[in-house]
């Protein structure tokens, strides 16, 4: 498999032009909480930069945010309005050692067989050593690692 790189831009036309005019075709979302406050104007820029530019967008973050049920639903809501196949869920706010948030991890990944739902690691939060990662992926979460160290 390749090495893609993606870009990763907020749903903002500015943004995405920026990017575009960078070279790059493949982004990721990243999301604030004001971008699913106004969910239907979020997703339209997007449809709408699919279609003018012919980009792929291979994931959406959800929000730095700690209102876990309201951002799970928005975010995988936009999801489905703009056929991003991936979420990725950040450790930091979402503790999957927390049975009732693994269980909503994996509902959001049944409700459409075309969403995947990943929990990223990063740097200091609960998942950052390979024996996390295990953990967590015996618990029903996939992850995704999100550091990347060239030396």
């Amino acid at each position: 498999m390749p090495l893609k790189l993606a870009g990763k831009f907020p749903p903002d036309m500015k943004d995405i032009e920026e990017r575009i005019a960078q070279g790059l075709d493949t982004f990721e979302i990243y999301l604030r909480g004001s971008h699913l406050d106004q969910l239907e104007e979020s997703a339209e820029i997007l449809l709408e930069a699919k279609r003018k530019f012919k980009i792929d967008i291979i994931s959406v973050h959800t929000p730095h945010e700690k209102d876990i049920d309201f951002y799970f639903e928005k975010t995988r809501e936009l999801a489905e309005k703009v056929s991003i196949p991936i979420i990725i869920f950040h450790n930091k706010f979402v503790d999957v050692f927390d049975e009732e948030i693994v269980e909503k991890i994996k509902r959001i990944e049944n409700v459409n067989i075309d969403i995947n739902a990943l929990v990223e690691n990063g740097g200091i939060e609960i998942v950052h050593t390979l024996e996390d990662i295990e953990s967590v992926m015996k618990r029903g979460c996939r992850s995704v690692l999100t550091s990347l160290i060239f030396g």
